[in-house]
């Protein structure tokens, strides 16, 4: 199961390469960024882990399977172009069957942009 985190730029919107340092300066060497195309992967050490597993062992997730590796990934949509219509420029911020940690991560990546180009979210 995964979550989007939308950015929704308005007027103010960063570059792509503007995008890459905010990220990277936002990881403080704290995972490992794969640069594609438009889709970014940031992978941080370690596995996913269930913070009830023990205490909570019969709880429907505490046996649920998380992937073996931490990540969340980083769509960016037309940043750098002209946009078609219903089209970017937007930031989508993923997480796919991922722990606590990853999520407020990623959560707190999303909230970062959204906070400093008075950007908006898919539910305001």
């Amino acid at each position: 199961m995964g979550l989007d985190r939308f950015v929704l730029f308005d007027k103010e919107k960063p570059t792509l390469e503007e995008l890459k340092l905010i990220l990277e300066d936002y990881l403080g060497g704290l995972g490992n960024i794969d640069y594609q195309e438009n889709c970014w992967f940031v992978i941080f050490p370690g596995a996913p882990s269930f913070p009830f597993k023990r205490s909570h062992p019969d709880h429907a997730w505490a046996g649920a399977s998380l992937h073996s590796e931490r990540w969340f990934e980083v769509y960016v949509g037309s940043l750098n172009q002209e946009h078609g219509e219903n089209m970017g420029p937007n930031v989508d911020i993923i997480t796919r069957f991922q722990d606590e940690i990853i999520g407020n991560i990623a959560d707190g990546f999303a909230k970062l942009l959204r906070r400093f180009y008075k950007a908006k979210s898919d539910e305001e």
